[in-house]
């Protein structure tokens, strides 16, 4: 594996960072990638770690040879094979990246200033040293936030299919909980509309025909925007009104709460395949105490650390 160039690489260092990990070296070996870190426990003491990555399954010599050299580093050796065969003493790196809540695969949610930036680019404004398109930017920031908070796929699609008319993306909560989102960038902030509830009943329905039979039906719809214009009663009977057509939740999200979760998220990493979405996306206008809870009731089963 190539440290520079690798971008398979660059997750899963980004990963382990998030997770917790003190990285002090990486270097690329003829037979993977060796990750020298630390992390510390919950009673607050250092564990050392070697933690080796191949994209090809590790010959008992070597494996054997790994696990000497790390003990006698006084570290604890994680041998890791980017495999679909499972193998005693050995996580595959799937499994690995799920067990540290899922891979990082960017670090713009992760900046200290993610939130203002959304906040901005939502009410419609490019942030100072921006250029292009203000709603473009704010597309591709939404879709880098919800693609953080579940920890798997979101795909943006709206934005490269100019001469249909398509919802900005598509993301996987969890397994049962299939997303379809609108990121919205307005100035004085969104105002939903007879003809938006339509509009949002048409893309679940033309998904639903034509994608259920694979990834199952949508769950919920999400509009995300820097605010809403509508009261919160107004909002929730819009919610009733999506569900009546199409039997989808409508979620509301404003750009400082999308911000917020992810914050949540960051200090929590390790919860997040644990996350019942279901559950949170129930809830609309959806604030940052609905993950609050859910975060709570994860860390009181004490299955997760």
């Amino acid at each position: 594996m190539d440290v520079e160039k690798n971008s398979k690489v660059a997750v899963i260092i980004r990963t382990m960072i998030v997770s917790g990990f003190h990285i002090t070296k990486a270097a690329s070996q003829p037979a993977g990638l060796r990750v020298d870190c630390l992390r510390y426990d919950e009673f607050g003491l250092p564990i050392q770690y070697c933690v080796f990555i191949s994209d090809r399954p590790v010959g008992q010599t070597a494996k054997e040879a790994l696990i000497k050299s790390a003990k006698g580093n006084y570290q604890v050796p994680l041998l890791v094979e980017d495999c679909r065969e499972k193998r005693d003493g050995v996580l595959r790196l799937k499994d690995f990246l799920d067990r540290l809540g899922g891979p990082i695969d960017v670090w713009l949610p992760l900046s200290s200033d993610f939130e203002a930036m959304l906040n901005t680019l939502g009410h419609n404004k490019l942030v100072e040293g921006m250029v292009g398109k203000a709603d473009d930017s704010f597309e591709e920031a939404v879709k880098q936030g919800l693609q953080f908070l579940f920890g798997s796929r979101v795909i943006r699609y709206g934005q490269e299919r100019l001469f249909e008319k398509l919802p900005d993306g598509v993301g996987f909560a969890q397994s049962d909980a299939l997303i379809l989102y609108d990121a919205k960038a307005y100035g004085k902030g969104y105002k939903f509309s007879q003809d938006s509830i339509r509009t949002f009943s048409d893309y679940v329905r033309k998904f639903n025909d034509r994608y259920s039979g694979y990834v199952g039906k949508v769950y919920a719809f999400v509009v995300i925007s820097g605010d809403f214009a509508d009261s919160e009663k107004a909002l929730k009977s819009r919610d009733s009104e999506l569900y009546a057509s199409c039997q989808t939740r409508l979620v509301c999200l404003n750009a400082v709460q999308l911000a917020k979760l992810v914050n949540l998220i960051r200090d929590k990493i390790s919860f997040r395949n644990a996350i019942d979405w279901k559950r949170i996306l129930a809830a609309t206008p959806l604030e940052e105490k609905e993950l609050e809870a859910e975060l709570k009731r994860i860390a009181k089963d004490k299955i997760v650390r």
